[in-house]
């Protein structure tokens, strides 16, 4: 512990804090000094909430205990998770304090050194660039947040140059099949296609609409992804053939849909008894189109108008707009007038289209009934032909048919010598198609596998890149004013305790074993000598009835129980000495906790307490009767 001791010592007075020569160890911290290395520590990891505290610790007790307690509050809030208070600033112990101090200094933030390529004064400049991006970011994290459209209120710091968060969609050059399809695509890139800087018509919308463009691209790479992840590898089909497949599902959907309202809207116009024709239908269109509709008619009210142009006397203001008014109320009722003739037009027409439909269908259905009909109608006919030589004709079919039926045979030879290799190929092909899914659902399986190994590989990989970060962040931190020498010699004599200790650590052991057979051999045989101590006994007292037998059985028992008990009382002495080792052992570690909090300090600081209490008491009853 002082090897850890010296080292964070080491970087208290590398970042500044001054320490006297004579303090080694953490045990040597009085509560001023404890306090400023939590001060300086928390200036390196956070300036700003380190600004309200004073450079030392106050004078007064009651402002001791809350400034310490304030400072408490804050470590808390950076996360640490050990119990943590005032009195252990005030009346610190040097474990607790070892755990805090290498907590602080495990969060201090890692700078790395500002390397200047160019030489001169390059490195100067960027260091002050980085003081006002910070200070910058600071007064910015101290302004309150309102609405962008509260930002006129003169409280609320710098957030009047706040705007709505407007995005507007970017269109980027796409690469693939496309280009090279689709002509002049490429030219229109090159040469017309505005960059994203320039698209948005504000340069504040620029940013939220590339991170709307890149976010909405990512999702959707991701939704593909998993799509095929999930759906695309079981079809067993490559991506681009799946996509059309997709699509060709999405297109049959849609046309199924529009069929099936279709339908519903014919069988609906059916029911309803409502018949329409096409001359019908033009003439409730040219019906609809009245006169001022025309381009003729318009012609003939623009020539009353300007012939009654001069005629009409002057109107006022409010006349003026009444009338105009009045006009665009007539027209909005023409206007809807217009729309609901439209619509009953588009259902008539919908209606006609129906109509036409299934007398399409009805003319089908005719022609194959037709079709039918002639085919019957020339098998007839040829039978009544052949009707005069009815006898001459039957031999003559007779013939035809024996030989088309050896002709038939023969094609069924045929077929057979044909039809047997074939199955066989089919059953081969089927064979092989089901062994090929097989493999292709062991290889998905191993895919998904790998898939799965490779995230666990990636996650692996990014941990102990973290893992490497904090080390070489670890290693920066350390103090590069001790050579590797003393680390090195450090690091031997800490092996060294270590195998020495080792070797001790064995020798107990061994001894301990040995002491164990030992003890376990001695009470077999006192086991064994017992029992036939015992046997002997109690023959000669049992059975020669010698009464000087007995009274040696009798003291032979009784020196068993006494033996037992002696035993028992030895082992509960062993157990009673580790319990004492075991709470000598918790008493020294509670004396070293304890050894900090002087009585003395303790008392004196609860003098002081009651010295503030009675003067605060005084002024309060003072302001009371002034």
């Amino acid at each position: 512990m002082e090897e850890a001791d010296k080292l964070l010592i080491l970087n208290l007075q590398d970042y500044g804090l001054v320490i006297e020569e004579g303090v080694v160890t953490l045990a040597q911290f009085e509560p001023e000094l404890v306090y400023k290395a939590c001060l300086c520590y928390l200036r390196l990891i956070d300036e700003a909430k380190a600004e309200p505290f004073p450079e030392g610790l106050p004078r007064g007790m009651s402002s001791r205990v809350n400034t310490a307690s304030n400072l408490t509050t804050v470590i808390k809030g950076l996360g640490y998770k050990a119990e943590l208070s005032y009195h252990q600033l005030l009346y610190p112990n040097a474990i607790d304090l070892r755990k805090l101090l290498m907590w602080l200094q495990q969060a201090v933030p890692q700078k790395s050194d500002v390397v200047d390529n160019g030489g001169g004064g390059g490195g100067g400049s960027l260091v002050v660039l980085s003081d006002v991006i910070a200070k910058t970011l600071a007064n910015i994290q101290k302004e309150s947040w309102v609405p962008w459209s509260h930002h006129q209120q003169p409280h609320v710091g710098n957030t009047s140059r706040s705007r709505q968060l407007q995005t507007v969609p970017l269109k980027t050059p796409v690469r693939g099949r496309a280009v090279k399809t689709t002509p002049g695509l490429e030219a229109f890139y090159t040469k017309y296609l505005p960059p994203v800087s320039a698209q948005p018509l504000r340069k504040d919308d620029v940013a939220p609409s590339v991170f709307e463009t890149n976010l909405a691209s990512f999702a959707e790479a991701q939704e593909k992804e998993n799509e095929w992840n999930t759906k695309g590898l079981t079809s067993g089909l490559n991506p681009i053939a799946y996509r059309e497949q997709k699509l060709k599902a999405i297109m049959s959907t849609i046309g199924a849909s529009f069929r099936i309202h279709m339908a519903e809207a014919a069988r609906a116009n059916e029911a309803s008894g409502k018949v329409t024709d096409l001359s019908r239908l033009i003439e409730s269109i040219e019906g609809a189109t009245s006169q001022e509709g025309t381009s003729f008619g318009r012609k003939v009210l623009f020539n009353q108008e300007s012939a009654g142009v001069n005629v009409e006397p002057k109107v006022s203001e409010e006349e003026r707009i009444a009338q105009q008014q009045k006009e665009i109320e007539d027209a909005q009722q023409i206007l809807s007038q217009i729309t609901n003739k439209v619509g009953k037009l588009e259902k008539d027409i919908q209606g006609v289209e129906s109509s036409i439909r299934r007398l399409e269908a009805g003319i089908q259905d005719e022609d194959v009934r037709r079709e039918g009909l002639e085919k019957e109608y020339r098998i007839k006919k040829r039978t009544f032909d052949l009707l005069p030589e009815a006898d001459k004709n039957i031999a003559e079919l007779q013939s035809i048919s024996a030989t088309s039926s050896l002709r038939l045979i023969e094609l069924a030879q045929e077929w057979e010598k044909h039809r047997v290799p074939l199955l066989e190929q089919i059953r081969q092909l089927k064979d092989d198609q089901m062994s090929r899914q097989d493999e292709t659902k062991v290889k998905l399986e191993q895919i998904k596998e790998m898939r799965a190994r490779m995230k666990h590989l990636v996650e692996d990989i990014h941990q102990k890149e973290e893992h490497y970060q904090q080390l070489l962040e670890a290693y920066a931190a350390l103090p590069k004013d001790l050579t590797r020498a003393v680390y090195t010699r450090r690091i031997l004599e800490i092996v060294k305790n270590v195998k020495k200790q080792k070797v001790d650590i064995d020798k107990i052991l061994l001894d301990t074993r040995n002491l164990k057979k030992e003890i376990n051999t001695v009470s077999e045989t006192l086991g064994r000598i017992f029992a036939v101590v015992d046997e002997l006994v109690f023959q000669d007292a049992n059975v020669k009835k010698d009464p000087t037998a007995v009274s040696a059985y009798k003291f032979f028992a009784s020196m068993d129980e006494g033996f037992k008990k002696l035993v028992k009382v030895i082992e509960e002495t062993g157990h009673s000495r580790n319990s004492i080792l075991n709470l000598e052992s918790k008493i020294e570690q509670i004396q070293l906790r304890t050894n900090s909090l002087t009585f003395d300090r303790l008392e004196k600081d609860l003098e002081e307490i009651k010295q503030e209490n009675q003067k605060l008491i005084a002024k309060i009853k003072q302001g009371m009767n002034g």
